[in-house]
């Protein structure tokens, strides 16, 4: 009996040990939320979607579409007239691109040479991933 124990604490300690291990490797290796308001305060006007990238990392969302910048922070598009009308009231292509996290969705748009004219930010958005899809999935059966 006391083999049994002292092989079964044993065994214990090394099942206590390898959960610790992995549970600090994901805490130390897990990339860090990128998508801050720390980071929307970096964005200059200007900046490349290189830049962009390396801060933000690759965005969640982009589309090219016919839109007017009206400031640094203030950007509008128009689906009710033609593509013809809006040019000639000053609408241009612009590639608008998304980030989204639980704290904040950030949202650029940049000209035609990569580079940003407007920044904005809206509310933050919970990020689905696999496991939330197997709860769901579970919860419905159940």
């Amino acid at each position: 009996m006391r083999f049994l124990r002292t092989r079964l604490r044993a065994y214990l300690l090394l099942a206590f040990l390898a959960c610790l291990l992995t549970t600090v490797s994901l805490v130390v290796l897990l990339p860090r939320e990128r998508v801050t308001r720390a980071n929307l305060e970096k964005i200059e006007l200007g900046m490349s979607r290189a830049g962009l990238h390396g801060l933000l990392g690759p965005p969640d969302y982009q589309t090219v579409e016919l839109g007017m910048v009206n400031g640094p922070n203030s950007y509008s598009t128009n689906f009710g007239d033609s593509a013809k009308e809006l040019r000639l009231r000053g609408y241009r292509d612009y590639t608008r691109q998304q980030w989204h996290s639980p704290e904040i969705t950030i949202i650029t748009i940049s000209d035609t040479d990569g580079r940003v004219v407007c920044k904005y930010s809206g509310e933050g958005q919970r990020r689905v991933n696999e496991i939330d899809i197997v709860w769901y999935w579970l919860r419905r059966l159940f």
